[in-house]
């Protein structure tokens, strides 16, 4: 039986997900507060892509230490993922 992280379309897709994501959030004026944070984009991305395999049973590990670092401190609320 396939995993959800082969039906998903493996890493290509997943990321391809995470990037549109991202740029949608990026455009909405909701989210407009993250973009004056010290945020390493490319490293929140590769960090989301670990999440995402790491829950739907793909090879990769997720660090939430890494996406603590990624995101420079800036702090998250649920307005923020609201938006």
């Amino acid at each position: 039986k396939k995993t959800l992280w082969d039906r998903l379309g493996g890493e290509d897709k997943a990321k391809a997900l995470i990037n549109t994501a991202w740029l949608n959030a990026a455009e909405n004026e909701k989210a407009a507060g993250l973009r004056d944070k010290k945020i390493d984009t490319a490293k929140v991305k590769q960090a989301l892509a670990g999440w995402v395999s790491a829950n739907t049973g793909g090879p990769g590990a997720y660090s939430a230490a890494d996406l603590k670092a990624a995101l420079g401190g800036a702090t998250l609320t649920d307005a923020d993922f609201n938006a």
